[in-house]
């Protein structure tokens, strides 16, 4: 029997459109869980029967003969490399260290020596240093990567500290 549910009165139907018993729909519910148990329990006996047949280790447990799944078809993907802690995961170098062997470019250097007496506004920063705000937090940016400064706060509270 077919069952359904109409959707404004939430009354059980059959397929022809009258109307079901509690007891009528709660008896079709049992039939059908009771037919998909027995159509597991099928399943699993074959499953069992195969297993033994073919000496496979149960489902799960991977053998050391298995071979590696076959390449999607298409495009072959690419091959990652591992990241380097410098570049957090970006594949890009940060620009505070590198070029200039380890050392810290004038600028950024000149931005720590700004933030070493207390946590002050990019804003700040910018002015005391006459940059640009945009060229500041470009820095700024890298040096948080580099793990140099720290930066709390929200966009009108933000502060820029040492760690």
């Amino acid at each position: 029997m077919n069952e359904r549910t109409n959707e404004r009165t939430n009354e059980r139907t059959n397929g022809s459109g009258a109307l079901m018993s509690e007891a009528d729909f709660r008896a079709s519910m049992v039939a059908i869980r009771d037919d998909a148990r027995l159509r597991i329990g099928a399943l699993n006996h074959l499953i069992e029967s195969i297993e033994a047949l073919y000496a496979l280790p149960p489902l799960g447990v991977p053998t050391r003969n298995e071979a590696p799944a076959p390449p999607p078809k298409g495009k072959a993907p690419r091959p990652q490399r591992p990241a380097s802690p410098a570049t957090n995961g970006t594949g890009r170098a940060h620009k505070v260290k590198g070029k200039r062997g380890g050392e810290l470019s004038p600028t950024a250097a000149t931005i720590l020596a700004a933030v070493t007496k207390a946590p002050m506004a990019p804003i700040a920063i910018a002015q005391q240093l006459k940059m640009e705000r945009s060229l500041l937090g470009y820095h700024l940016k890298n040096l948080s990567k580099a793990g140099l400064v720290t930066m709390s706060g929200t966009t009108s509270t933000r502060r820029v500290s040492l760690p």
